[in-house]
């Protein structure tokens, strides 16, 4: 399977704010796994990681994954199979930027997403023209819930522009976010994704 070793997605569980704007940790979904995993697949990603604080959240997914890498599902769907073998869980962030140093050995440049209007963005082309000069290893973290903490946001060495729809609605699931992120960023703009002839 060939892959972009220089970029890679993190969904954060926690720390993650609710409704209220309290620091939370939210549940893993199985929607967020299967949906995910095949939009990093489509997009050559090389590693997505689920990062969450609680064993029975990694027990849930490690369940969910081996159906289809192992058990009756990998001969059932291996399409299915193919995208689940990008997923890693773990923890807190840092067991992330610590995996992919010791990989590629450099800390990733950390590029978080957020849904609200902030200091201005990074925007998709600049970022896009750095992707492509495959000078560092880059690390796209998405949040669930209400958004990733300020915390998180603040250690980051970017902020992404947001995703702006066309109404004062802008309430995303975390699968449609990234499909739409990578897309901008990765995506063929020369022949619809299909080879030349």
């Amino acid at each position: 399977m060939l892959t972009r070793p220089n970029v890679h997605l993190a969904v954060i569980h926690y720390p993650v704010y609710n409704k209220n704007r309290e620091v939370i940790a939210t549940c893993l979904s199985s929607y967020d796994l299967h949906d995910i995993a095949r939009v990093a697949r489509c997009y050559r990603i090389g590693r997505l990681y689920f990062v969450n604080p609680m064993q029975q959240q990694h027990d849930l997914a490690e369940r969910i994954i081996g159906h289809w890498l192992t058990g009756y599902g990998a001969f059932y769907n291996p399409t299915r199979q193919e995208a689940l073998q990008v997923i890693s869980l773990k923890k807190e962030l840092g067991e992330v930027t610590d995996e992919i140093e010791q990989l590629y050995g450099h800390k990733p440049i950390q590029i978080v997403t957020t849904s609200k209007k902030k200091q201005s963005g990074l925007a998709y082309e600049t970022l896009r023209a750095m992707i492509n000069r495959n000078e560092h290893t880059y690390l796209i973290i998405f949040g669930t819930g209400w958004g990733l903490a300020d915390d998180v946001i603040e250690q980051a060495d970017y902020l992404l522009e947001p995703i702006m729809g066309d109404s004062d609605f802008n309430h995303l699931s975390v699968r449609s976010a990234s499909a739409i992120v990578l897309d901008r960023l990765l995506g063929d703009r020369t022949n619809g994704g299909q080879e030349h002839a």
